[in-house]
């Protein structure tokens, strides 16, 4: 359970440095595979679609404020409520690395059918 919460917050650190530039901190050897992919897929798409990722970049934002509570406020409440907002912050994160990467995959694919059509 603690694994989970160290990656969330590494996750959360790296996407909170995207208020700052357009840079990405780089990830720690322990990520996971697939929070690293997010990630680059994340900067690919800074130049790809820079409006998908200003959306994206906000939504990021608002799971950090709610990391902030979870860390400031966890452990003044029960297991079970801490857990809960644990795990919520875990899904919508996994919900945003997929819109990323369909938004990264559609800007691709349309580039595609543009050379086609040359």
């Amino acid at each position: 359970m603690n694994k989970r919460y160290s990656l969330l917050a590494l996750c959360l650190m790296v996407f909170a440095s995207v208020g700052c530039s357009n840079k990405m901190l780089p990830v720690q050897e322990q990520a996971q595979p697939g929070r690293e992919a997010c990630n680059k897929e994340f900067v690919a798409l800074g130049k790809l679609d820079p409006n998908a990722y200003a959306l994206y970049a906000k939504q990021f934002a608002e799971i950090n404020k709610s990391y902030a509570t979870f860390k400031a406020q966890g452990d003044k409440v029960n297991k079970d409520a801490k857990e809960v907002l644990g795990l919520e912050i875990d899904t919508k994160l996994q919900l945003i690395c997929a819109r990323v990467k369909s938004s990264a995959f559609k800007n691709m694919k349309k580039r595609s059918v543009e050379l086609n059509a040359l």
